[in-house]
């Protein structure tokens, strides 16, 4: 199970109303999927958080976000290995190399792909669903920078998150930033954390479960590299 739908890290909404955007992946992951860039596209997202991802041949990949984000807490190494059991590296192992293949518009086996990603994705849901993954804290206020046509704001957050592998899911590109301070800017060789501190913002559960719009869903970024 796990929550149903996720929220924009750069808008602060739910993705409910507007079913495109960005999903930022980090630069270890890219290598395993052979590919270089840092988000994947996506242009719809079902109500289980199963997004449409566009390949490189501009084809459509159904892909369970949770899944993805199981494999990239896998190959980062935050897992604890002994507590996994070799069905489960199987089937992430088996996740990555087909999503290889489909990223890059090579034929794969569809079901063992399917297979793969309703295995691991528990995985995902219960590391995301501990207490230090999203933690709270006191109301306080963040300026965030320009995006795009986004104008420079105030925001208000009551969590925070603090691992190595946040949820960044964007409506805008991120390297769109307009920030006062030029050591901000995002650039080709940031992995995910780094975009994501230089946002200060990151994606987290739909508190609305996909059932309304909801707005204001802001969880702050505080990488402390040990997580």
């Amino acid at each position: 199970m796990g929550c149903f739908g996720f929220t924009y890290a750069d808008t602060g909404d739910n993705i409910v109303s507007c079913k495109h955007g960005y999903i930022y992946i980090t630069k270890f992951f890219q290598k395993h999927i052979n590919y270089n860039k840092s988000t994947l596209k996506f242009d719809y997202v079902d109500d289980y958080g199963n997004f449409d991802i566009i390949n490189k041949h501009k084809d459509i990949i159904h892909i369970d976000y949770y899944a993805l984000m199981a494999a990239q807490f896998y190959v980062e190494s935050l897992f604890v290995y002994k507590n996994l059991s070799g069905h489960q590296t199987e089937m992430l192992d088996t996740f990555i190399m087909l999503l290889n293949k489909a990223i890059n518009g090579e034929n794969y086996n569809h079901e063992k792909f399917k297979t793969a990603m309703n295995e691991i994705r528990d995985l995902a849901i219960d590391y995301t669903l501990r207490a230090d993954y999203f933690m709270k804290t006191d109301n306080k206020t963040y300026r965030l920078p320009r995006l795009s046509n986004q104008s420079e704001k105030d925001v208000t957050y009551n969590k925070i998150c603090k691992t190595k592998v946040p949820m960044l899911i964007t409506k805008k590109r991120l390297e769109n930033i307009q920030p006062d301070d030029i050591s901000l800017k995002i650039t080709k060789s940031d992995d995910l954390y780094e975009i994501a501190m230089k946002w200060g913002m990151v994606s987290g559960h739909d508190p609305a479960q996909g059932f309304y719009v909801s707005h204001d869903n802001w969880i702050k970024y505080i990488y402390t590299n040990n997580k």
